[in-house]
């Protein structure tokens, strides 16, 4: 049995916090370190 949701559109769109940082790609050492262990945690 499928069940449908309903969303309504967000008053204010999500804030890019990363859009200063889009093309730099030194911008990914701070958490890189972070996205590692969590794929080897989920392999």
């Amino acid at each position: 049995e499928s069940c449908e949701i309903e969303m309504e559109e967000a008053e204010s769109p999500t804030p890019r916090i990363d859009e200063s940082d889009v093309g730099n790609p030194l911008a990914v050492v701070d958490y890189i370190e972070d996205i590692h262990n969590h794929y080897r945690a989920t392999e």
